[in-house]
């Protein structure tokens, strides 16, 4: 029996920059340097902090969790100013394949972008369509793919292209290459044979010109 999803029920937005298990972010209490420090996000969605205990900071925005830090430490602070910046998106990644040099899956950075992306990949392989690099994006449930002139991009003739978290990276062939190499594939032995058969043709004509020079040597003798 399969489960079916309330349709009147609103949908749970989660922002692409919320933090989640395996996340790394920097805590600054100002002028708390000893409540100040790094934390990874824990398994179960959590992280403990000094004086308020486990503090629940998955789906949540820095800007969420520097909110409900502050809140548990007005008890112990007067007026707490907390910052929290995100130093790892482990729990987010994106995905590049292709003709790169290190295909893989990468984490995600806030604010990433596609010439980052192909940076981390190790950039582009030797057959490479830099013009013709698609990403694929899930959009309200729906895979949409679009094509980015990276090369442009590199060249400042185009603007950079932003990636979101589970974003897919695909580097195709270059077609002329893709054509020229299949062509190479199909003629390369009749082409060594056309060779093959020149050499011979002229070693043919050498023989052919030492031997009519012989023959006059004779005549004049």
């Amino acid at each position: 029996m399969c489960a079916h999803a309330d349709p009147e029920a609103p949908a749970t937005i989660v922002p692409l920059t919320a933090l989640g298990p395996g996340d790394v972010f920097e805590v600054k209490v100002y002028g708390e340097d000893d409540l100040s420090g790094i934390y990874r996000v824990a398994s179960d969605g959590g992280i403990n902090f000094p004086l308020i205990g486990k503090v629940e900071v998955n789906n949540r925005t820095a800007s969420d969790v520097s909110d409900l830090i502050a809140d548990g430490l007005k008890q112990f602070i007067k007026d707490p100013s907390v910052s929290v910046f995100v130093k790892e998106y482990n729990s987010k990644k994106v995905y590049v394949f292709g003709q790169v040099q290190r295909p893989g899956t990468f984490p995600y950075e806030d604010g990433m972008n596609i010439i980052q992306a192909i940076t981390l990949s190790g950039g582009f392989g030797p057959l490479a369509d830099q013009n013709g690099t698609f990403v694929t994006r899930l959009v309200d449930g729906v895979e949409q793919r679009v094509e980015i002139k990276v090369r442009s991009i590199g060249e400042g003739k185009a603007t950079n292209f932003r990636l979101q978290p589970g974003d897919i990276v695909y580097v195709p062939e270059t077609p002329l290459l893709t054509a020229a190499d299949e062509l190479g594939r199909v003629d390369s032995g009749a082409r060594i044979n056309g060779i093959a058969a020149g050499l011979y043709e002229l070693d043919l004509a050498i023989f052919a010109d030492d031997e009519r020079h012989a023959l006059r040597k004779l005549q004049h003798r």
